[in-house]
């Protein structure tokens, strides 16, 4: 299918300014057709938007190029009403999908396209990192990124950019393949969809995991040698943790460095080239921590069919005899549907995650003692009922953390404070308990994302600097901002509290989580905080002091559709603030940008 329009690269990009309380998205540009456009709106996606009418007869183009006005919104009710949709004006989800459906004249186009339908088999898919959270429209994060990708390899996604942003498109798509795999379809990819979508990642991956490892056999590899070879060697590398960057198919210090760390690991010579004695621990390694599988592997003799598990740590990259006894013993329990390969890939590991939801134990995808202990039927070598955070698979037990090192199973004051700096930056919304959980875990992941660290979601030494000197900054601002007011009113709360309901869609006149307006937005978040305010934006307008330049928690005013204070938002930083849109919803919105910058009235404090 030829596509149509403009495609604009899109880049989702966190604010690293250190005012930004929440960890904001900041976009400078979205994919055409993955926000809705309505009148009063600019930009080029509204140009677009009017050549593609114009072609189809609707646009006489009366309006200014690129400014949604009366002419633009009749056009767009016209070809609405023509095509049999609801003739709002408003360009959303099912209108662009109708145009982007319609017969492409350019050749270049349809070259580009095939372009990139022949490369984009190539993609590597990661698979979804937390298959526990909900995705809807307005989410932004790698984990859409690799959603998108899914579905566009499946051929459900058709748009021809990858752009991280849970839009329309996105939303129609997930739709289809909810549909087509006869989950319930509503537009949002939460457990039940993520868990599908990893399953089938991970088949996928499992298989040519396999495929690309048997490539490098009789291989040598070297410093400047280029090629498909080295593609396979980096993704293997990969898969167990060596190597971080692009794989690009180029043998460079990155990729001699992570092999390196391969041979230093399985204690074989370290010179940084891939020969067959290399190749030969590949299958070797489980990523790191397992010294006692080879001695397991043996251990057949016992009556229990997964007695060779005891003691073994297993985690994605492990391969061999235990992994193919896992594999069994998850398939009988009717977790595993894939073939027993002795790969532990991304289905495995979904699988393992699936046993330790079920049995109310820490959720890793890493296989260990305490999982065997629920595999077994065993009682759990932990012991005692709170103990599920703390005796993850993948960590030691209790005590703080070995070295400079906080992850899963950590627990003691440095958690405590670490999950006090993610709460002060925006990350980490959950109880300050000093236990080091998956919500930990996804909050550190998180941070780490916005800064560009290795987003495993494990706070390093590095980690946790880093996190101490932005944590600062926030604190102190969001200690200002609330030095006026009595109470206890503090803006960090205020950030987190609103960036609960990103992606709430807009309701006219709504004031709760199942649809806001703008004032009612307001209105809710302040309630709670201890802050009662009036209805309408003017009344909040007028309820407020102005200040000369906002503060994280003041509110910003616009005047748009009526002359006077007609919209507004919460600030929360790095000139951006977060507010209920018309078009998009809750959601993230940049006060430099040409639409609110000629809109923009003021900014009030209003706590």
């Amino acid at each position: 299918m030829a596509k149509t329009g403009k495609s604009i690269r899109s880049a989702v990009v966190m604010s690293a300014a250190a005012a930004g309380v929440v960890a904001a998205p900041q976009v400078t540009e979205a994919s055409f057709g993955e926000e809705d456009l309505s009148f009063g709106m600019q930009g080029e996606h509204v140009k677009t938007l009017q050549n593609l009418l114009q072609k189809e007869g609707f646009f006489g183009g009366f309006d200014t190029p690129g400014v949604f006005g009366e002419v633009t919104r009749s056009a767009v009710q016209q070809f609405q009403a023509n095509h049999m949709l609801l003739p709002d004006g408003i360009a959303g989800a099912k209108t662009f999908s109708i145009l982007n459906a319609l017969p492409e004249e350019s050749l270049a186009t349809e070259e580009a396209e095939d372009t990139y339908a022949s490369e984009s088999v190539s993609v590597s898919i990661t698979p979804i990192s937390d298959e526990s959270q909900v995705l809807r429209k307005g989410a932004r994060s790698s984990d859409v990124e690799s959603l998108q990708q899914y579905l566009q390899k499946a051929g459900f996604y058709e748009h021809p950019e990858v752009t991280g942003i849970y839009g329309n498109m996105t939303k129609e798509a997930v739709r289809q393949f909810q549909q087509a795999r006869e989950l319930k379809t509503d537009g949002l990819a939460g457990p039940e969809t993520l868990g599908q979508m990893n399953q089938e990642i991970g088949s996928n991956v499992d298989q040519a995991t396999s495929m690309s490892r048997s490539a490098l056999e009789g291989t040598i590899l070297r410093q400047g040698d280029r090629g498909s070879k080295v593609e396979s060697l980096q993704e293997e590398l990969k898969e167990l943790g060596h190597y971080t960057s692009t794989v690009d198919g180029i043998y460079g210090p990155l990729t001699a460095s992570a092999v390196r760390d391969l041979q230093r690991e399985t204690n074989i010579t370290v010179d940084g080239i891939f020969g067959p004695q290399t190749f030969s621990k590949l299958g070797n390694t489980s990523g790191g921590n397992s010294n006692s599988s080879s001695s397991n592997d043996s251990s057949a003799s016992s009556s229990s069919g997964n007695s060779s598990l005891s003691g073994v740590v297993l985690r994605q990259g492990a391969r061999g005899d235990n992994v193919r006894t896992l594999q069994d013993e998850l398939k009988d329990l009717g977790y595993y549907t894939g073939s027993i390969d002795g790969i532990y890939g991304p289905m495995t590991a979904s699988a393992v995650r699936g046993l330790q939801r079920a049995t109310g134990i820490s959720v890793d995808g890493i296989f260990g003692p305490q999982t065997y202990g629920e595999l077994s039927g065993a009682p759990s070598s932990s012991g005692g009922s709170s103990s599920n955070n703390s005796s993850s698979d993948s960590s030691a037990s209790s005590g703080s953390s070995s070295g400079d090192v906080l992850k899963v199973g950590s627990r003691g004051a440095d958690v405590r404070e670490l999950q006090e700096m993610l709460r002060a930056t925006g990350h980490y919304s959950s109880g300050v308990d000093g236990i080091f959980g998956p919500l930990t875990k996804s909050a550190v992941s998180k941070f780490q994302n916005q800064w560009d660290m290795t987003s495993d979601g494990i706070a390093t030494q590095r980690t946790v600097e880093k996190l101490e000197e932005v944590s600062a900054v926030h604190m102190s601002e969001s200690t200002s901002s609330s030095g006026s007011s009595s109470g206890s009113f503090n803006a960090t709360n205020l950030i987190a509290d609103a960036s609960e309901h990103l992606g709430v869609p807009y309701v006219w006149g709504g004031t709760t989580p199942s649809g806001f307006d703008c004032s009612g937005f307001i209105q809710y978040v302040f309630n709670q905080n201890g802050v009662d305010l009036p209805r309408t934006a003017a009344q909040q307008w007028n309820a407020g002091t102005t200040v000369s330049s906002p503060r994280v928690g003041d509110v910003v005013f616009f005047e748009t559709y009526r002359s006077g204070p007609s919209h507004n938002g919460i600030y929360i930083g790095n000139n951006q603030f977060i507010h209920a849109g018309s078009s998009t919803g809750v959601t993230v919105a940049n006060m430099n940008s040409s639409y609110w910058s000629s809109r923009y009235l003021g900014a009030k404090r209003l706590h």
